[in-house]
């Protein structure tokens, strides 16, 4: 048995998981998909999210497959850099992969933040429908903040076993687009899904296979 901790998206909360549980534990996995806090009455920051996972991830001596998907993907980075030796596998599903010191915003080129202008700290974005109503009924706002903090400020999280996955069909102007770029690049490795940028949703099957694969091959499994 391993344990997984799957940290959600953007406008999303730990329900944007449920088509990828039932998957995982028929194979006998322990899951965990906290809803990180939505609350504008509560002044948002990263730091705040990344103490709400750690919460989750301290919780338990097991070794534990973090999982992050897009906006996630940083939540589950601060915090690996925080408490490392809490997480035995990190992987970034269609997530911005900001460098040592850089924020999800620095992932922007700058022609784009120049163009089209950051928006103030203290705003929330509204969600865009998915055209599922299921899904667009548990939609809420997303704080912006979180973006502008520094996610991992000394590079320890760069420094762990970790899974970069991007997807194939996100489309231009998500971060996560911008980040495959830069792996292009540069010739970083990463595996590539045949899969929405909202995956989670659209291809479970696709994401419970890809995280029972990489369990398989990255964490030790116990009784």
């Amino acid at each position: 048995m391993a344990r997984f901790v799957l940290v959600h998206g953007a406008f999303r909360g730990g329900w944007a998981w449920d088509r990828v549980r039932p998957s995982l534990e028929a194979a006998g996995h322990l899951i965990e998909t906290p809803t990180l806090s939505s609350d504008q009455h509560v002044p948002a920051s990263l730091s705040l999210w990344t103490d709400e996972l750690l919460a989750v991830l301290e919780s338990s001596q097991d070794l534990t497959l973090l999982v992050g998907h897009s906006q996630g993907g940083i939540v589950a980075l601060a915090a690996a850099a925080a408490a490392p030796l809490t997480v035995g596998h990190l992987v970034l599903l269609d997530s911005p992969v900001p460098l040592a010191g850089q924020s999800a915003a620095d992932v922007l080129p700058l022609e784009i933040r120049r163009a089209y202008g950051d928006p103030p700290r203290e705003a929330w974005i509204d969600p865009t429908p998915t055209g599922d109503p299921g899904v667009d009924a548990r939609l809420v706002s997303a704080p912006v903040a979180p973006a502008y903090d520094v996610v991992d400020p000394d590079g320890v999280a760069a420094a762990l076993p970790t899974t970069y996955v991007f997807c194939s069909r996100t489309p231009d102007g998500v971060p996560a687009a911008y980040s495959r770029q830069r792996f292009d690049r540069e010739q970083l490795n990463y595996r590539l899904l045949d899969a929405d940028h909202d995956a989670p949703l659209r291809q479970p099957e696709l994401v419970s296979q890809l995280i029972l694969d990489l369990a398989g091959q990255h964490l030790p499994f116990s009784t």
